[in-house]
């Protein structure tokens, strides 16, 4: 037996227990929470797509928060032309590749949460230079964004980039070149 100065053990009050467990969970609640956001993508998107990113430097995701990436149905996407070559003053558009991005659950449209840049990583990247992108706005009127098309040595796979304040509708379209006589 121990006498009371003999013993090793070491006091540990349940405020400690607590506070150490408290540390834990935020720990862990700060481990979940992140400024980038992955899609998971359909086997039909795999075939164009190899990795949709969402990488925010103000918002930032919990673990409930998904990234959700759709490509327009063919009737969505005469929608987005026309209402495009409207905007644009009649220009022809030869070309379009229309997608919704937004973040789940019941955010449909992310708005005002500072800059945030969606990286696509497809097949076909590099097709993608002589295109404009457009993101349609709240009020139905389209912005134009730059994008850069991006090459990853390591991989050997080029991917597209651009950076938005808001997510929702984009359309990358191609207009045909003016050729002058």
């Amino acid at each position: 037996l121990f006498t009371d100065e003999e013993s090793n053990d070491t006091d540990i009050s349940i405020d400690d227990v607590s506070k150490s467990e408290s540390e834990s969970e935020s720990q862990s609640e700060s481990e979940a929470m992140s400024n980038v956001l992955e899609c998971d993508l359909t086997e039909e998107q795999t075939d164009v797509f190899s990795k949709i990113s969402l990488l925010s430097q103000n918002a930032i995701f919990s673990s409930e928060n998904s990234l959700s990436f759709e490509m327009l149905s063919d009737e969505d996407e005469t929608k987005v032309v026309e209402s495009l070559q409207t905007s644009l003053d009649g220009q022809e558009i030869d070309d379009s590749v229309s997608f919704s991005v937004s973040v789940l659950p019941n955010v449909q449209v992310v708005e005002n949460v500072g800059q945030m840049t969606v990286r696509m990583v497809f097949n076909h990247a590099d097709d993608m230079k002589d295109y404009h992108l457009y993101h349609q706005m709240s009020d139905g009127s389209w912005e134009s964004l730059s994008h850069s098309v991006l090459s990853d040595e390591a991989t050997d796979s080029s991917y597209l980039e651009f950076m938005t304040d808001n997510l929702g509708v984009f359309a990358f379209v191609h207009t045909p070149d003016i050729v002058i006589t």
